[in-house]
């Protein structure tokens, strides 16, 4: 049963600045680890803690970085042509979508390969490039993974590889969420629809929120689910709740919003990454703006909150000059602001 959701609540226009765009970053070799290098050239747009909030991860190019944040030990792993990442705290494994349309399962402490399987078909590209996977986003326990591709294809696997269902959408998936129980997915496309795939009645919801659409993401408890759009215009952001589907709240922006993820402990607070370099801080209740976490003087695409819900990373572009590419973690408690790079702590 299809319903439309309806527009948002509550608009707050937030003053951000603007630069330029990155364009995704090159493959590489098999997984093993890697001697580091400390220049950093292109853009990281996937990042998540895992192993219990002890490590940190984020794809940069075909390269997998690990950080271990109390000590600032370092490690990267190279997967062949990788496109995006997806990381869960209670997962031992991390799972590595490619352009070549594979699913990449990596033992998380060693980067040795683990699985693959074929997910998606990139031989259906199209001006986005040769992209096979998309989007991966991963259930809280890591049971359960959801992939996107340029085939237009939405499927839902569990972790070692098993299909469980799968979809055909209209376009490119460009964002996914998966529900913490796994039983939800939510797709998000270029030209700014978002669809919830539900497997308990098998039930599809769907809303035009009219920009493309960069991150998605569900509260820790279920009920809540969020969305970024951006084009020409600017950025926005939508809250929806998930028991019927009615729109929340949300925000606009005059600059680009990327990446977003709710507070794992608390249903009211997300993050959304800018393209003014700044991670802003939300309610998702009233769509207003709690707290701006400065970083980076370039724009930051991907972000993630600890388990605890009291630190947030976040990461993006990056320059030939080294500038930008790092990755920030602050401590919305203390205020402490950390970067890491490829030799770890900086």
């Amino acid at each position: 049963m299809a319903k439309r959701l309806y527009s948002c609540l509550l608009i707050v226009m937030l003053a951000l600045g603007a630069c330029s765009q990155n364009s995704n970053p090159s493959s590489g070799e098999t997984a093993e680890e890697v001697v580091a290098d400390s220049t950093f050239v292109g853009d990281m747009r996937h990042i998540g803690f895992g192993d219990n909030d002890q490590s940190l991860f984020a794809l940069y190019g075909s390269t997998i970085h690990r950080w271990v944040p109390s000590t600032g030990d370092h490690r990267q792993f190279e997967v062949a042509a990788a496109s995006t990442l997806a990381v869960s705290s209670a997962s031992p494994m991390l799972f590595v979508g490619t352009n070549e349309g594979e699913i990449v399962a990596l033992d998380a402490e060693s980067g040795a390969e683990v699985q693959r399987w074929t997910a998606h078909r990139p031989e259906l590209a199209t001006d986005s490039g040769n992209i096979g996977v998309t989007a991966l986003a991963i259930s809280a326990d890591g049971q359960r993974l959801a992939s996107g591709g340029i085939d237009g294809k939405v499927a839902l696997w569990t972790s070692s590889g098993d299909s469980v269902t799968s979809w055909a959408t209209e376009g490119e998936v460009t964002a996914l969420a998966l529900s913490p129980d796994g039983t939800q997915v939510g797709a998000g496309d270029g030209q700014g629809k978002l669809t919830i795939f539900d497997l308990t009645n098998d039930d599809q919801q769907s809303v035009e929120i009219g920009k493309h659409i960069y991150g998605m993401a569900w509260s820790g408890d279920g009920s809540r689910l969020a969305a970024t759009g951006s084009d020409v215009s600017g950025g926005t952001l939508h809250v929806w709740e998930s028991e019927g589907w009615s729109a929340l709240s949300s925000a606009d922006s005059e600059a680009w919003l990327y990446g977003v993820a709710f507070d794992p402990n608390d249903a009211n607070r997300l993050a959304v990454a800018s393209r003014n370099g700044s991670v802003f801080l939300f309610d998702a209740t009233t769509g207003r703006s709690l707290e701006t976490v400065p970083g980076s003087d370039r724009a930051v695409y991907a972000v993630a909150f600890n388990r605890g819900g009291n630190s947030v990373a976040f990461a993006g572009q990056g320059g030939s000059d080294g500038a930008g590419g790092v990755v920030y973690l602050t401590n919305l408690e203390s205020g402490e602001l950390r970067t890491f790079g490829f030799e770890g702590l900086e």
